[in-house]
């Protein structure tokens, strides 16, 4: 029996017609092709009446049944704001996920396949729909221990109706169109709705929204003219109606333009692939949620489209798996497909490397790693270092000794965290995966002038979202001059906490081994504990004092956290340190005063675990003073006491930021 169940919360289901329906088919029957015990809530099916009253109390049975097998229940939502009846406005819905969040504690997870209406000059009762979905959408995050998106682009739309700060997953959307086995399908299809063989055919396929539409009719009436020999031929649902429309647009036109209308998913492959090439011009940029564009990609057929203002940056690493133009500049892609035409090689490669980026990027198997976590045969753990640039001989020794030990873990995936903007090139790492994405920094953090650091809660986001798409449970980060050891990495690999904190073992200058408890050296969390809990943690900056201390009472407060004081679990040598004056400490001190709380729980365990060392006992009481120091119950005055405290260390640090 699987440890948990999947309940799929979703408005669309097979045999509906739809996107999400075929998405939503296709992840079922994933998951329980691996073995996951799943539960599917759509209308007609378990829930003939919908999403109201009975609906939601149906649901609700079913996750008390799962529970009482003993099995996990997690609760995934396909979101689309417009899909779950009430007119598009069924607030009553996300209202109730967020009750069960905060009553029961249900593991609810959201997929955001779009986010909401925008606002714009149009009906009123529209402009109150986006308003309406701005409250459903702050409901549902509010409720969902992890809130995945179709594209990154969603982040920043989401970001300011959440109630906290919080980790956005991005969950790749797979085609819905199988590659076809059938070698003879593609000329079928060609006989049957193109005379001469020798014509070029552009193909283009999508559901044809409208803005999609406005900008294909624009593209296909210029190629067209431009190009006598070719033809084109339209693929999927409502390509007939947009056919009406194209030649009542270019009667001129009539006879070299087809149209196949709704196919079954069995026959689309072959269509594609009947094309010699496929244009997909959107207005907003290609981006990782259209379906219509991962289904060329998995088929391998050479692809024109465009990059606008939505598109992520993933798609500037596909230059060899897709043709980019601007979005917006029809006589761009209508040179670019007359390019290709005369240019086969060219078209060939381009199959293959966009074959090659979905296998990459895009696959169902990738998308079963992030939702269910790793296989066996899969590192757990994600471990992630800063290395920096050095002009000091012995630092640079120290930190190439230590990154070339670490290379050679088992188990692990390794990564190195490096600024997206630097005015020098990125320190590279053998051994490990150079990941440029940081973007905050202590300059920008702090407003203040000096060494670039890199911004602690940041880098968790970024190492935590990797971990989710590699598979991986655990990511693991640590200074980049320690060592962490073979054996807990293992450790960390078959482990059930939320997060095991570290602390270094200093070795060498002739003196024995030594376990420092100042302070945390090394930090592997759960990725999913990490994205549930992410608001709580403030944006520290590596490199500095407290942030440590804070992070490891925040994970024992709330989590289910270890402390390691084994000797050698990781390993730094030491060496001479020059203090200086930091230009960050008036930004630490107003962080650290907002986590008062916190750091004087810090504070008291060290105290105490200080006199069990003094004491000849060794660290066998750690487990237990963390139990009992690390409590959070505030009273209600020592709520207020912390309210004024804040609002005292925000006036001083304003007052300090406007001397400066």
């Amino acid at each position: 029996m699987s440890e948990r169940t999947w309940h799929i919360v979703t408005g669309e289901y097979p045999p509906q017609i739809g996107g999400i329906a075929d998405y939503t088919g296709r992840l079922v029957a994933a998951l329980r092709a691996r073995g996951e015990e799943v539960q599917v809530w759509a209308p007609g099916g378990l829930l003939p009446r919908g999403f109201g009253p009975a609906g939601l109390r149906a649901i609700g049975r079913g996750i008390r049944a799962s529970r009482s097998t003993g099995a996990r229940p997690v609760v995934l939502v396909q979101y689309v704001p417009n899909a779950f009846g009430m007119r598009g406005a069924n607030v009553l819905l996300c209202a109730w996920l967020a009750w069960r969040a905060w009553r029961h504690n249900d593991d609810i997870r959201v997929m955001f396949h779009e986010p909401f209406f925008y606002f714009a000059r149009q009906s009123l009762r529209r402009n109150a729909l986006a308003l309406v979905h701005r409250l459903m959408a702050a409901l549902l995050l509010a409720s969902a221990r992890i809130a995945y998106v179709s594209t990154g682009s969603w982040e920043s739309l989401l970001a300011r109706y959440a109630a906290a700060r919080r980790a956005f997953v991005w969950l790749p959307i797979p085609a819905t169109v199988l590659p076809p086995d059938d070698p003879e399908g593609a000329a079928r299809v060609r006989s049957a709705f193109i005379k001469d063989e020798r014509t070029f055919v552009v193909g283009h396929f999508s559901s044809y929204p409208d803005d999609v539409a406005a900008e294909l009719q624009r593209v296909l009436g210029a190629m067209l003219t431009a190009s006598r020999d070719a033809m084109v031929l339209l693929i999927g649902r409502n390509s007939d109606r947009f056919l009406q429309k194209f030649i009542a647009a270019f009667p001129e036109h009539d006879g070299r333009v087809s149209a196949t209308g709704e196919i079954v998913a069995g026959e689309l492959g072959h269509h594609l692939r009947a094309c010699d090439l496929l244009v997909q011009p959107y207005p907003d940029g290609a981006t990782t949620r259209r379906t219509s564009l991962m289904a060329p990609l998995a088929c391998g057929v050479p692809t024109v489209a465009t990059l606008g203002t939505w598109s992520e940056p993933i798609w500037h690493g596909a230059r060899d798996a897709i043709e980019f133009v601007p979005a917006g500049d029809p006589g761009a892609i209508v040179a670019r497909c007359q390019g290709l035409a005369n240019d086969p090689a060219r078209r060939r490669s381009l199959g293959y490397g966009g074959r090659s980026f979905y296998e990459q990027h895009f696959t169902m198997d990738r998308t079963l790693r992030i939702l269910c976590g790793a296989e066996n045969d899969r590192p757990s753990v994600l471990l992630g270092v800063h290395a920096y640039p050095t002009s000091s001989p012995p630092s640079a020794r120290r930190q190439r000794e230590a990154l070339t030990t670490m290379a050679s873990l088992r188990g692990v995936r390794h990564v190195n965290m490096q600024f997206v903007a630097a005015e020098t090139p990125p320190v590279e790492v053998d051994g490990f995966e150079t990941v440029r994405a940081m973007e905050l920094d202590s300059l920008t953090a702090s407003g203040r002038m000096g060494a670039r650091k890199p911004i602690a809660s940041e880098v968790f986001d970024l190492l935590a979202r990797r971990a989710l798409e590699e598979g991986c449970r655990y990511f693991a980060y640590v200074n980049s001059d320690t060592v962490l050891s073979q054996e807990l990495v293992n450790r960390i690999s078959g482990g059930e906490n939320d997060a095991y904190l570290i602390a270094r073992t200093d070795v060498g200058d002739g003196r024995p081994p030594a376990v420092l408890i100042s302070g945390v050296d090394g930090f592997a969390i759960h990725a999913e504990w990490w994205i549930a809990h992410r608001w709580r943690f403030r944006p520290y900056i590596l490199g500095e004092p407290v942030w440590d201390n804070v992070y490891a009472a925040l994970a024992v407060c709330h989590g289910r956290a270890e402390f390691v004081y084994g000797t050698g679990a990781l390993t730094h040598e030491r060496h001479p340190t020059q203090w200086v004056a930091s230009p960050f400490a008036s930004y630490v001190r107003y962080l650290s005063a907002l986590d008062a709380p916190y750091f004087s729980l810090w504070c008291a365990y060290h105290d105490r675990l200080n006199a069990e060392i003094d004491g000849g006992r060794g660290f066998g009481a750690a487990t237990r003073i963390a139990l009992e120091t690390f409590v959070w119950r505030p009273s209600p005055l020592e709520r207020a006491i912390q309210a004024s405290r804040c609002v005292k260390s925000w006036v001083r640090y304003m007052a300090g930021e406007t001397a400066a």
